[in-house]
């Protein structure tokens, strides 16, 4: 083909690989002992100063396994988990594999995980056949029997999960197939739509084969039909399948002394079981990185039997009490199922005569801003102010926090809109405080881009 007096072929053509990079920041994830499969992560509306994504299908889940995450490849879990990693650390990550550097001219930010940076299918076929060369990193060869060095990149274990993950889907053209076919392959693969519907990936290998499949116009047209598991995914598998046929008898990856063992969890949560934890049971985790948090979402509180409400050691004469175990939903869920239920789904109020006792037992942080933090201004377009997320996570419900910005009260927190402040330029002091007396307090500065 040829353009503008040059040829070129696909492979040499950058462009938005959807949500194929998944799978790199759930291992980076597993291998620095951040999550686990079983681990809970949030699928709620989130925002990101001026930046909203959204999941594919419009639906939000609450809370949901880090496995099912990918494996159903919903978008707000991972931009969750990329802003904890960081952009800069998993693009780092990614060139430590391949040997390639990314194109930061323009700026990449949290839209990379789902596609806010452009790939070649060369570049990327290079981070998957990595994957299915044992985890071991090496540059990308076209030729048969190059020689070539490898490194380890991802170890075998979080290379099992990670497979697990990928494998957990069938081909989303004929689910049944695999009951009808004469073999069972393994096919571990992952699907990508660029945003706008330009863009349809699928890629997936398998004990034999790396096999990538890109449609999409050169003219980068949008279309209705340009979706990764519609169009990409069904020749992809074809392809698997048909190369899968030729060979007269199939190769069964072997691992070596995988670093896995069996761990006791929490059914509900995923994390390490406390009393509270009504069941659990074992997952598999990698073994030189062991679960290191305890189950935050079942409490074991002391009720008051006449009002149901919570008191404490110490402020229960003459009640009659009881000890409850209780599920106690992080504060984004709670104000989610909240504003799209009608309830809060939080612990018992605490009673009053237990008030000046409950400080004891309370908690609140300001997760957003966070302390020094600095917004940069950006006149030029168009905009004198910047928006600025207000994230708390307090032990009481939002209703009963109270926060000052600058010394001047804040209106109601319980109304979703009041979490993302519209701020000009300027210096503040962000302190918050709920009725159980525990409080927490950050400075943060907006300034223009001619401020060093």
């Amino acid at each position: 083909m040829e353009k503008n007096g040059q040829s070129f072929t696909t492979f040499d053509i950058a462009r938005s690989p959807g949500s194929t990079l998944k799978p790199f920041l759930y291992a980076m994830a597993l291998e620095q002992g951040r999550l686990l499969p079983q681990s809970p992560v949030l699928d709620v509306p989130s925002h990101y100063e001026e930046y909203k994504p959204g999941n594919f299908s419009g639906k939000y889940l609450g809370l949901v396994r880090a496995e099912y995450a990918l494996s159903q490849s919903l978008n707000i879990p991972f931009v969750r988990l990329l802003k904890d990693v960081g952009v800069e650390h998993f693009l780092s990550y990614l060139e430590s594999g391949v040997g390639w550097t990314f194109d930061r001219s323009r700026g990449l930010g949290l839209s990379v995980i789902i596609g806010g940076v452009e790939l070649t299918p060369l570049q990327l076929l290079a981070l998957y056949v990595n994957l299915a060369n044992h985890g071991l990193a090496a540059p990308l060869h076209l030729q048969p029997n190059a020689s070539m060095q490898s490194q380890p990149w991802f170890s075998e274990g979080t290379l099992m999960l990670l497979e697990e993950a990928l494998s957990k889907r069938d081909r989303p053209d004929f689910p049944a197939r695999k009951e009808f076919a004469k073999y069972r392959s393994n096919v571990r693969w992952k699907t990508g739509t660029s945003q706008g519907r330009r863009d349809a990936w699928s890629i997936g290998y398998n004990e034999q084969y790396t096999v990538l499949v890109w449609f999409g116009n050169l003219d980068q047209k949008p279309s209705q039909f340009l979706t990764g598991s519609t169009a990409a995914a069904p020749i992809m598998f074809e392809i698997l399948e048909g190369l899968h046929k030729q060979k007269s008898m199939a190769t069964t990856r072997k691992h070596s002394d995988i670093p896995l063992e069996e761990i006791e969890v929490c059914a509900f949560s995923g994390y390490t079981p406390t009393s509270a934890c009504p069941k659990t049971k074992t997952v598999m985790a990698l073994r030189q990185h062991p679960l290191q948090h305890t189950c935050p979402f079942h409490k074991q509180v002391l009720v008051d039997k006449k009002t149901g409400l919570r008191v404490f050691k110490g402020c229960d004469k003459g009640m009659q009490t009881q000890s409850k175990r209780l599920l106690d939903l992080p504060m984004l869920v709670r104000r989610w199922y909240g504003v799209r239920q009608g309830t809060t789904l939080t612990l018992p109020a605490v009673h009053g005569a237990c008030e000046s006792k409950a400080t004891e037992h309370g908690s609140l942080k300001i997760l957003r801003p966070k302390q020094d933090d600095e917004y940069i201004l950006l006149p030029s377009f168009g905009r004198e102010y910047v928006i600025v997320d207000l994230d708390i996570e307090s032990s009481s419900d939002y209703t009963n926090v109270t926060c000052f910005l600058n010394g001047q009260q804040m209106q109601s927190l319980s109304l979703v809109d009041a979490r993302h402040l519209r701020l000009e330029r300027g210096d503040y002091n962000l302190f918050c405080s709920n009725i159980q007396g525990a409080s927490d307090e950050v400075f943060f500065r907006i300034k223009p881009t001619s401020v060093y």
